[in-house]
């Protein structure tokens, strides 16, 4: 049974989830999965991901920290690899906040605002000219 933190945590992360679809919403993205927001581009898919970095399981720490990545997809193709930029290893004269304290919410907007920041300045300009591999065919479980 996750611990109490564990439930802080998670709860958390889908008020994160929730507002960043309200954000992206005005950019024309949809949430797709918990994770996942998408757009269609003429023939193709662009992608945001988040994920939760970290592990409050059985820890004390109540802080969220998100990894966010990006790909472009063919469409009708099914799921792709997370072919685009990262901020794990962005090239940015600034640096994201990307974590948050679950329980007093602080850096909460600045998290989300990070967020809307990298979508804006790393992952909208990538999105014309990232190249999609193309996937075998399948259902897209990013779509469901």
């Amino acid at each position: 049974m996750p611990s109490e933190s564990a439930k802080v945590v998670r709860s958390a992360y889908e008020k994160l989830r929730k507002a960043f679809t309200e954000r992206v919403a005005a950019r024309g993205f949809v949430r797709a999965r918990s994770a996942f927001w998408v757009r269609e581009n003429g023939d193709a898919l662009e992608v945001i991901h988040l994920f939760r970095s970290g592990s409050s399981f059985g820890s004390f720490g109540s802080s969220v920290e998100v990894v966010v990545s990006f790909a472009k997809w063919p469409r009708g193709v099914g799921e792709g690899p997370l072919n685009g930029p990262s901020d794990t290893r962005p090239a940015l004269s600034w640096r994201p906040h990307l974590r948050f304290d679950a329980r007093s919410f602080d850096r909460f907007d600045r998290c989300l605002d990070d967020l809307m920041r990298l979508v804006v300045e790393v992952g909208e300009p990538w999105f014309p000219r990232g190249e999609a591999e193309r996937m075998p065919a399948a259902d897209s479980p990013v779509l469901r």
